[in-house]
């Protein structure tokens, strides 16, 4: 039995330690990058980890060459921030050694911004979405009221409120609970009538309408 747990349990253990190892790397390289995101005379503008029991950190460098004392500063800079300096690899884009370099990595810098953006308008553009589609679906619980005891005055007072209906498969249906209040008991075919005219006052096919007696003893 104890061999069985045991076999269970280390996978998972394992697991475990190597998504926190992974978490930690993440956040020593992003300090890591941060610190020295304008470096000399370019500036990192990108990075990759490569998860695993020998990851791999890749840095992207843009700017003039890295001198050998500049790659021992940044190696040095890495091992303060908890990174292994064997783990690191620079990717260069020298601008010394190409015209457009600069051309081409801001050009990646802004698709990568772009989408960015786009990404983020999308979402704020569901997000209004959603806030318009609630404020429509918003009543006017007075009025509402008003129009119902002008049509109906044996009705004297209106609940509304949002809910839901659980039948016996705990299968959940969303509805609109109305009780209507009054002071003798309602007919059924009254009721009935109260809430299909509610269903389309209210724009609503799941609005139920409960009548209860003011006063009665439940």
């Amino acid at each position: 039995m104890t061999l069985a747990i045991l076999v269970v349990m280390v996978p998972s253990l394992w697991s475990a330690v190597l998504m926190v190892k992974d978490n930690n790397t993440e956040r020593n390289v992003r300090s890591f990058v941060a610190d020295n995101k304008n470096f000399s005379q370019g500036y990192i503008y990108d990075y990759k980890i490569t998860s695993g029991k020998e990851g791999k950190v890749e840095i992207y460098y843009a700017g003039n060459k890295l001198s050998g004392e500049e790659r021992d500063a940044l190696l040095q800079s890495a091992v303060r921030h908890g990174i292994a300096a064997d783990r690191i690899t620079f990717k260069e884009s020298d601008f010394s050694q190409a015209q457009n370099a600069s051309d081409e990595i801001l050009k990646g810098i802004y698709e990568r911004a772009e989408d960015e953006m786009i990404r983020k308008d999308k979402k704020i553009e569901e997000l209004r979405k959603e806030i318009s589609d609630l404020k429509g679906k918003e009543i006017n619980y007075q009025r509402v009221a008003r129009e119902v005891r002008f049509s109906y005055p044996e009705i004297k007072n209106l609940s509304i409120g949002k809910g839901a209906e659980v039948d016996d498969s705990l299968k959940v249906t969303d509805r609109t609970i109305i009780i209507a209040r009054s002071a003798k008991p309602m007919p059924a075919s009254q009721v009935k009538k109260v809430e299909e005219w509610l269903k389309l006052r209210l724009e609503d096919s799941t609005a139920v309408v409960h009548n209860i007696v003011e006063g009665k003893k439940r």
